[in-house]
């Protein structure tokens, strides 16, 4: 088994977002796709973040 921590950068909390200078209401989502496939959204970014465990060069971060 394998474990993978996945650290998202979404602010929901209003009194953060204030601070923050953020207007809108703030949200955020991890999916998790059986092959492996991580995707990160958030209401703060136009793009969403897509994590491909297969391309990720592991040996690079055990160095």
């Amino acid at each position: 088994m394998t474990v993978t921590q996945i650290e998202a950068d979404a602010t929901p909390d209003r009194v953060s977002r204030r601070r923050a200078g953020l207007t809108v209401v703030g949200c955020g989502a991890t999916l998790v796709f059986p092959g492996g496939d991580v995707v990160g959204l958030r209401s703060d970014d136009a793009k969403a973040r897509h994590f491909y465990p297969e391309r990720h060069d592991w040996e690079a971060e055990i160095a």
